[in-house]
């Protein structure tokens, strides 16, 4: 017997349901992969050099939101509108991770979460003979595998920070000193003093 009148009916709309939400799936899942990039690169870029692992996981997930959007349009859709829908949303992610980046905001808030932490370990390691202090752990939102007083100051170095360069911060009461010993170091401040940015050369 055909199929009555009410059973082809309800066929088209199954077939359209079906077909919006494939529509649908393809920007949500997009956009899904742009948020977790966006914010893994941001974690990544806490620290001055930013942290490799993160950043590599980053652009992977850019990739896939890439892909994801290039195999909905290929197999779905080819219409100008979601093209630009999905093209619109990866665009937007690149920008505002590139804006909130360029302003150093993932680095201010990870200091300022993370001051009185460092504070506190400053002062035990001022208190324990300026002794070197090899530490492996986090301190607030950083990973610190170096803490050492030299040239009056306590130095903090991250871990897995940058590639060509080691990044640390620095607490110097007096201003920080000149780097005699230490390689050529440059030292920046987006923070107050006495804390300092620096950076040296991988030995």
């Amino acid at each position: 017997m055909p199929p009555s009148r009410s059973e082809e009916v309800g066929e088209v709309r199954s077939c359209k349901v079906d077909q919006g939400r494939r529509k649908v799936k393809g920007p949500v899942t997009v956009a899904v992969w742009t948020i977790l990039a966006s914010l893994l690169w941001l974690w990544a870029v806490r620290v001055p050099g930013g942290t490799s692992v993160p950043q590599l996981l980053s652009g992977v997930l850019f990739l896939c939101a890439i892909a994801t959007m290039v195999t909905q349009l290929v197999r779905h859709d080819r219409t100008i509108v979601k093209w630009g829908g999905s093209s619109l949303i990866i665009m937007s992610g690149f920008a505002v991770t590139f804006i909130i980046d360029s302003y150093d905001i993932p680095k201010t808030i990870a200091f300022t979460m993370s001051r009185g932490h460092l504070e506190k370990s400053a002062r035990n390691i001022c208190q324990s003979s300026g002794k070197s202090s090899l530490e492996g752990r986090w301190i607030g939102l950083y990973n610190i595998d170096e803490i050492r007083s030299e040239d009056d100051c306590v130095w903090f170095r991250f871990r897995d920070a940058g590639v060509f360069f080691r990044h640390g911060i620095a607490y110097c009461p007096e201003g920080p000193p000149p780097p005699r010993n230490l390689g050529p170091m440059r030292y920046y401040s987006i923070c107050s003093p006495p804390w300092f940015y620096w950076k040296t050369n991988v030995d």
